[in-house]
């Protein structure tokens, strides 16, 4: 936290403040540039909605203290020194400035893959995001599921009612499609953003993880889904971390299969789907999906 005096920390946030309408000017005429995160003095300072940014400068404490644990076996993560937000407006999260080094992208693949298996060795007691917001992962309209499910049953319940109104809108030709199964799955931490800019490399050479608002507690099916079926950087880092038959025997397995037409299905069609937070399904016209799967 910041050693200020109350009167020091209000002229400090309304510099905070002033530094973030200029950094709106500028990144507004960017060229498609556009971020909500900019360097002030010393700090690092994200702002965004204030309900959306408050749980993940939850989320970003959270991972933190995860990673202190682990001392320099873990990456690093920016501590937030401060948080503040202006009703009914932004809010800021102040954290500190990790400098980075440039590397080229072989290695910097080589580091997020480091920081990718150190999450997956980490244990949680949630599923989801560690911010209490709704899971992120790719499969999602939006990416971003539409209910903050309890449980990763809850998830698997709402996926495979999507599958169902899948197989419903498959010609008769077409071969079957598994349903999906989670429930056996270890539950691990995860990038589901797996963006080159959610990673860094320090000075002392070990990863730096930026984004904690996408970590999630995900099944490791989709977990292993993002790095093999999003970006192009997610699968120059996947080749870190599996061998390429286990790339072959994942990229052909009928979880992947189910899970690529669920993405499909959901990116044109609605996310509503009569499920509820704790996986009931509340439509009558979902009960063969539900009876399906219990």
């Amino acid at each position: 936290m910041l050693a200020l005096s109350p009167e020091e920390l209000r002229i400090f946030e309304r510099g905070v403040v002033l530094a973030t309408q200029r950094h709106e000017r500028e990144s507004y005429r960017s060229n498609g540039k556009y971020t909500r995160f900019f360097h002030h003095c010393e700090f690092s300072v994200k702002y965004n909605d204030h309900v959306l940014i408050e749980r993940e400068c939850e989320a970003l404490r959270r991972l933190y203290d995860v990673a202190i644990k682990g001392g320099a076996t873990a990456p690093h993560v920016p501590r937030v020194v401060h948080y503040f937000n202006i009703p009914d407006g932004f809010g800021f999260i102040v954290m500190e400035q990790i400098a980075v080094c440039e590397v080229s992208n072989d290695d910097l693949c080589r580091q997020a893959a480091s920081a990718v298996l150190w999450l997956r060795e980490q244990r949680m007691d949630i599923f989801g995001s560690l911010g209490r917001t709704n899971p992120c992962h790719t499969v999602f309209q939006g990416g971003r599921a539409p209910q903050p499910f309890t449980t990763v049953e809850a998830a698997q319940i709402y996926l495979n009612v999507a599958l169902d109104w899948v197989r419903q809108r498959r010609q008769p030709w077409m071969p079957p499609i598994a349903d999906i199964n989670l429930r056996d799955d270890t539950v691990v931490l995860t990038q589901s953003d797996m963006d080159r800019s959610n990673f860094g490399v320090a000075l002392d050479g070990r990863p730096v993880i930026f984004d904690a608002a996408t970590i999630q507690a995900l099944p490791k099916t989709l977990a292993d889904f993002t790095l093999l079926r999003t970006t192009a950087f997610a699968r120059d880092v996947s080749v870190h971390l599996f061998k390429p038959d286990e790339i072959h025997a994942l990229l052909m397995s009928a979880s992947f299969t189910s899970l690529a037409e669920v993405r499909s299905y959901l990116r044109v069609g609605n996310d509503d789907l009569g499920v509820d937070v704790n996986g009931n399904v509340k439509s009558t016209r979902c009960t063969r999906a539900h009876k399906k799967i219990n």
